[in-house]
């Protein structure tokens, strides 16, 4: 797997944390939208932050949409 980022990024030339512009915290935020761009995911960066227990809040890096199917 890492030889496969590895060359996706070389490929892509990443050298920035900046991608589809949006600015990502750090370079492994970076390859993973890499990833997800590759196969083809729907993602979002940081989409909203979420209230846990203890009046806590939680933001996710990334959010995967599930696609929703019906019969």
């Amino acid at each position: 797997m890492k030889d496969y980022m590895d060359e996706l990024i070389s490929k892509l030339a990443i050298s920035s944390k900046k991608m589809m512009g949006i600015e990502f915290s750090n370079y492994l935020e970076t390859k993973w939208a890499i990833f997800f761009e590759s196969l083809g995911l729907e993602w979002n960066y940081k989409p909203c932050s979420i209230k846990i227990a203890g009046g806590l809040e939680f933001m996710p890096t990334f959010w995967l949409p599930c696609p929703r199917y019906h019969s």
